[in-house]
């Protein structure tokens, strides 16, 4: 792999993970404020986003740097928040997802090449 193939690779994957952590913290923000003002019950719709975005990006740390037990720790959580989704469930704007989505299977796609699995 030459040296700007490498550079892509890493500042792809960089701005995937620091996109994915940035809504992660939003979340967690809006949770909080909710929490405080003590309205629980329009918290918890939340949840299940946040362990979707939570799970995404512990997949792509744990196929980073090879930890399977990330990885799996990650399906479960994703899994979790797909399960739990109800309908009235809150949900990121489609403007925000879909940038999300797009970069994390940019980032799967370029650690596929980068650890020789495609």
């Amino acid at each position: 792999m030459t040296a700007f193939a490498a550079t892509l690779a890493t500042s792809i994957l960089t701005v995937s993970i620091a996109l994915y952590f940035g809504v992660i913290m939003a979340l967690l923000g809006l949770l909080l404020l909710a929490g405080t003002a003590g309205k629980w019950i329009l918290a918890r719709t939340w949840f299940p986003a946040l362990f979707e975005h939570l799970g995404i990006a512990m997949i792509l740390l744990g196929i980073t740097f090879r930890v399977r037990d990330l990885i799996w720790l990650g399906l479960s959580s994703t899994a979790m928040g797909l399960i739990y989704r109800r309908d009235e469930a809150a949900t990121l704007s489609p403007a925000i997802e879909a940038p999300l989505l797009a970069s994390a299977l940019v980032s799967i796609a370029v650690l596929a090449v980068v650890h020789g699995f495609a």
